[in-house]
């Protein structure tokens, strides 16, 4: 109501609607201003949509994309989130220039055009779990309890890391700890990206992808960047347990769960989120 009362065009709509309701597509009630819309084509009931003044526009849409909860969609999503309870004149350009201007967006679509002579960049995903990718770390010294690596899985879309302390890299072993760990806790993605070692290239893993219902997809042996996020973690990872393994009793692997929850409760450089906030859509 504040706001509304400081909006000029608001105003001298607000007086255009007390001088004909009737006939005006617009209602004036309990001090607020609404713009009366049709929301679906055969149905003639309109629909109450609080017209929105200019001065609450950017933090809006700060809210229903930008916010950890609404993901970061594109353009026709937002706005039809947005639709269902405000309005104002040019809304969907508005949302549009919002979107276009997102630096965590066009971090996520960039290189989405394939280049000469350059591998095809993976398309990015439009929600959690669609895109995983997958890789090892490892081998460190055995720890008592027998592990010598970290499966390290990764959601491209909120940056979310999994990893399990595993006593070796076998088929048996990544397949085992992919269902445990993962599958039975966040569900089937739709792909998992990992490159062609024979821990991840197996008649195990690819039996496994059939019964279960998702895509294996490898990078190459030229080119293993196109899982680069993942390794970019293991870069970041790898120290921390580096520091770990030297100490006595050799537990890095005790030590293994609060730091990846370190990672996951920091914001991403990407995002400027926190995998944890992307995912959960709180702090923790």
């Amino acid at each position: 109501k504040i706001e509304q009362g400081k909006d000029s065009d608001i105003q001298h709509k607000i007086a255009e609607v007390m001088k004909n309701p009737i006939k005006s597509t617009y209602e004036f009630k309990d001090g607020l201003l609404y713009k009366l819309m049709i929301m679906r084509e055969g149905c003639n009931t309109k629909k109450k949509l609080i017209y929105l003044p200019s001065s609450l526009i950017n933090d809006l849409l700060q809210v229903y994309h930008s916010d950890p909860l609404s993901g970061h969609f594109g353009v026709q999503r937002t706005y039809l989130k947005i639709k269902n309870k405000y309005w104002w004149p040019n809304m969907k350009q508005s949302i549009t220039q919002s979107i276009q201007s997102c630096l965590p967006c066009q971090q996520y679509n960039i290189s989405r055009s394939k280049k000469p002579g350059r591998l095809q960049p993976i398309p990015p995903p439009e929600g959690p779990f669609q895109l995983i990718g997958m890789d090892y770390c490892g081998p460190f010294k055995q720890t008592p309890r027998g592990n010598r690596y970290v499966l390290c899985l990764t959601d491209y879309f909120t940056r979310w890391v999994v990893a399990a302390a595993v006593p070796d890299c076998s088929a048996q072993t990544t397949a085992e700890a992919l269902f445990n760990e993962y599958i039975c806790k966040y569900g089937v993605p739709a792909v998992i990206l990992s490159d062609q070692g024979t821990h991840f290239h197996n008649q195990l893993m690819e039996a496994m992808s059939k019964l279960i219902g998702y895509n294996h997809t490898y990078s190459t042996t030229y080119h293993p960047q196109s899982n680069g996020m993942i390794e970019r973690f293991n870069a970041t990872f790898v120290p921390q347990i580096a520091k770990l393994e030297n100490k006595e009793n050799n537990n890095w692997d005790e030590f293994l769960l609060p730091v990846v929850f370190a990672y996951n409760t920091g914001t991403h450089s990407t995002t400027q989120y926190s995998p944890f906030q992307l995912l959960y859509g709180r702090e923790p």
